[in-house]
């Protein structure tokens, strides 16, 4: 019996040395399994920027991204900036900074690099540029403002409003106006915005409760800014007492009093400020004008 049991606690301890050996041999599979996994996807989930974002550039200006690794530990490609336009990319310049940072210059930006997308990418990737990868950057291309052109004003009937109109000399798309303010002083006063603007049509409209602005010199400045940071100012120098369109007579009439007389009558609307009158009077067989001044 005792012999038996030895056997049986060899056999015992046998059986406990394979199941060590079975057990470490899992072991050490399981941990080379995670590291490879652990490798995989410190290599693969690589944060990358990119700068500026979706930034508004002006036609004709220069804009450089920068896109880059937020950290090259494990990195096992290098970063690379592309385009979602391949027809643009005799218009760059990509410069390599160091392995996790790379540059992409885009030179005389125009209309056609509007909404085109730059993208960062690893190195030897099949990832396709557009506004949908992860790191990518919209550019918005905005025309550049100029100053605008046919700029007149008219005082109706010496103080009860004057009105401004300008044309742009452009036409903007929609989405890409610029900003337009007009400002106007008169003599040492500080500037004042227009009272009512109407900037699709290109109209300032004031009121005669608005600052008085009769019979006197005003300043007038118009401001187109755009969205990129470029901006076209106008100045205008406004005399109001030579621009002033009067309120028509009323109560005119005529009457024939010989062949060779005629008496036309009528009364100013206004008689608060002095005004000259000019009378023109054809005869129903010539074409010939007399003009006789009041």
């Amino acid at each position: 019996m005792t012999h038996d049991c030895t056997l049986a606690d060899t056999n015992m301890a046998g059986t406990n040395i394979q199941i060590t050996h079975h057990v470490t041999l899992c072991l050490f599979i399981y941990v080379v399994v995670c590291n490879c996994i652990s490798s995989f996807t410190t290599a693969s989930a690589q944060r990358i920027n990119i700068l500026p974002t979706d930034p508004a550039v002006c036609t004709g200006d220069n804009i450089t991204f920068t896109c880059s690794l937020e950290t090259t530990t494990n990195a096992k490609n290098q970063i690379k900036p592309v385009l979602s336009s391949e027809s643009l990319v005799a218009s760059t310049s990509t410069h390599l900074v160091d392995y996790g940072t790379a540059e992409i210059t885009l030179f005389n930006v125009s209309g056609k690099h509007d909404h085109v997308a730059v993208c960062c990418i690893l190195d030897n990737t099949d990832e396709i540029c557009d506004m949908l990868t992860e790191a990518s950057s919209i550019l918005n291309v905005y025309p550049l403002p100029i100053e605008v052109q046919n700029f007149s004003c008219l005082v109706e009937n010496y103080d009860r409003s004057l009105n401004c109109s300008w044309s742009y000399g452009k036409i903007y798309e929609r989405f890409k106006e610029p900003e337009v303010t007009l400002l106007w002083k008169s003599g040492d006063s500080p500037w004042m915005h227009c009272p009512y603007l109407d900037i699709e049509n290109g109209i300032c409209f004031w009121e005669n409760t608005e600052p008085d602005f009769t019979f006197r010199e005003i300043q007038m400045k118009v401001s187109l800014e755009q969205t990129c940071g470029k901006s076209a100012e106008s100045h205008f120098l406004t005399d109001t007492s030579k621009i002033v369109k009067p309120n028509p007579v009323v109560e005119f009439s005529s009457n024939v009093k010989s062949s060779t007389c005629i008496e036309i009558k009528w009364q100013s609307a206004d008689k608060t400020y002095p005004k000259r009158h000019t009378v023109k009077v054809s005869g129903r067989w010539k074409d010939d004008w007399v003009s006789y001044k009041s």
